[in-house]
């Protein structure tokens, strides 16, 4: 026998309101049919969540435990009910997917102006690597993705915003002569970059691997923001998009490798569900593109 999100609303309901008559006052409900559910959770659980002494009550361990579990299904519940009931992300919940480096550059000014229009809209951002992003959007966990969304499938509509330009970065006082370095040469060193389920760590070592080079040391982190703390550290060579150092790079506190074979861009694009195409998602995909305009993240 399987628990109903009505007993776990209940159980919560009680929890807040601190006894059984509360609760089945606040659920327009009878005591009885209150008490019914309970018993019918702690069946389905095969525990005991309350002590009763006459109209008051206390939690058992297991019925403390269960109040972050009920939590987050109740939220999950809601979420639910926001996005399908409303049909239309800017009138419920709205879930974004983004890489690292949309996130630490135009998110905030995304957000404020789908706030600015959309004063009511609740949102839901999952930064991740171009796995976990093309995963979440496939399955459609989440509405809208930026980032590399080459190889999606044709479920999912891609509109490209642009193109990022990468680059080998070290600290000023990396122990590094300067001019042109080769990738032989530069793979002597350690090395910094994103994680191998991302589509930056595969170009990076596509790029050495078409010179017949294996680099001896290459350290991985999924944020960006940590990898350029890393590299202004003198801590390792890391590669990153060159909008992400631009200040860093006009304060003179790092510097960009100049490499003889040119390191590629990765395309960029917004992308969403084809069957979910609709004025409201054209209007997200409107503002991602004047915060990208807005902050010249892609060329």
């Amino acid at each position: 026998m399987g628990f109903t999100v009505t007993q776990l609303r209940t159980f919560r309901s009680i929890v807040v309101n601190g006894t059984f008559a509360a609760a089945a006052a606040e659920l327009g409900v009878t005591q009885p049919s209150v008490s019914q559910r309970i018993r019918e959770l702690e069946t389905a659980l095969d525990v005991r969540l309350f002590v009763r002494h006459g109209p008051h009550i206390r939690l058992t361990p297991d019925g403390e435990a269960l109040i972050p579990y009920a939590d987050r299904v109740l939220a999950t519940v809601a979420d639910v009910l926001d996005h399908f009931r409303a049909r239309d992300p800017l009138s419920g919940l709205l879930r974004l997917g983004v890489t690292d480096s949309f996130a630490m550059i135009a998110l905030p000014d995304l957000l404020q102006r789908l706030a600015q229009h959309h004063p009511r809209l609740k949102t839901s951002v999952r930064v991740g690597d171009t796995a976990i992003i093309m995963g979440l959007l496939d399955v459609h966990e989440i509405d809208i993705a930026v980032g590399p969304l080459s190889g999606a499938g044709p479920h999912i509509h891609c509109e490209p915003i642009g193109r990022n330009t990468l680059g080998w970065f070290a600290a000023a006082q990396f122990g590094i002569a300067p001019g042109v370095i080769t990738p032989g040469e530069l793979a002597l060193h350690h090395l910094m970059c994103a994680g191998p389920s991302s589509r930056l760590y595969r170009t990076a070592m596509d790029w050495f691997a078409e010179s017949d080079v294996v680099p001896e040391q290459v350290s991985t982190c999924n944020s960006l923001e940590v990898t350029a703390r890393a590299i202004l550290s003198g801590h390792a060579i890391g590669l990153l998009p060159v909008r992400v150092m631009r200040d860093q790079l006009a304060q003179g506190k790092v510097r960009r490798l100049t490499v003889t074979r040119p390191f590629p861009s990765l395309e960029f694009s917004i992308g969403y569900q084809a069957a979910d195409a609709s004025a409201s998602v054209q209007a997200v995909v409107d503002f991602t593109r004047e915060v990208v305009a807005t902050h010249e993240l892609y060329v």
